[in-house]
């Protein structure tokens, strides 16, 4: 039996009608993100949470883009399905804005045909820090790691202030558990066995790791007994050795630049 002709018509637009219908579409909460009242120097996390409330795979073409260098917006995959969500984090580095309201904003590109950009916003007001307070983030931008390679006893009777000790051979499975670019500067009696290691894992990726050219000796030489703290009854006298004189400054760094940035996280 045939089907007549103007109802395979009508049923043909009704096929043509759900085709056309089915496409991604983006729904965000919030918009607008109010972080109220932070301290300068605060790390500001703004949740938004993507869907896909449409009908086909939503894609996102490229990360998404930022109004300043001080936020940023990963995303953490391209895709979305039919009525699946996640959740785009957007920090704020609210250091050098204290005393100003805050709108920032994060730019979201996807394949939603109805609004393939959309804009969200931060806001707020950082206040000023007092003179005596730092941001985290600031303290992780210049953060120094001082490690002593000599042995536990040399380590007791006289280190650096802050340093850790630790063998030449327990430094690379230590410095895995930090960002490769983390600075870590290593010093022992005189600057030889630290420059040795510097040389060695920088060819293995550890771009951030440095010697303190001289070692011990060599700081004692530069700036006397400055940040060295004394096992109690040990005389304060030059440590053995004599100061080795690196032959370039790629892999080593001053006594005197070390005190200059000197950090000490109580």
């Amino acid at each position: 039996m045939r089907m007549p002709k103007m109802l395979a018509a009508f049923l043909g637009w009704v096929v043509l009608g759900l085709v056309a219908g089915a496409e991604p579409q983006l729904q965000v909460d919030p918009l607008v993100y109010d972080f109220g009242t932070v301290y300068e120097g605060y790390l500001v996390e703004a949740i938004f949470t993507l869907n896909n409330v449409g009908d086909e795979t939503l894609t996102f073409s490229r990360q998404p883009g930022t109004s300043c260098g001080c936020t940023s917006a990963p995303l953490p995959k391209m895709e979305l399905a039919p009525g699946e969500s996640m959740q785009l984090v957007a920090y704020f580095d609210s250091t050098g804005f204290g005393g100003r309201d805050i709108h920032k904003y994060v730019y979201v590109y996807t394949s939603d045909p109805r609004n393939p950009a959309v804009t969200l916003r931060i806001e707020g007001y950082v206040q000023r820090s007092a003179l005596y307070e730092d941001g985290a983030p600031r303290l992780y931008r210049s953060f120094r790691v001082l490690v002593d390679l000599r042995s536990a006893e040399e380590y007791e009777q006289v280190h650096l202030l802050g340093a850790i000790n630790l063998s030449p051979e327990e430094v690379e499975g230590w410095l895995g558990q930090l960002p490769r670019w983390t600075e870590v500067v290593v010093y022992d009696a005189t600057g030889d066995q630290a420059g040795q290691l510097v040389v060695e894992l920088q060819g293995r990726g550890y771009r951030g790791l440095k010697a303190i050219a001289g070692g011990l000796a060599g700081w004692w030489r530069a700036l006397g007994d400055s940040y060295l703290v004394w096992q109690a009854g040990v005389e304060h006298v030059l440590p053995p050795g004599a100061p080795m004189a690196p032959d370039t400054d790629q892999y080593y760094v001053t006594p005197e630049e070390v005190a200059r940035e000197y950090i000490l996280v109580l």
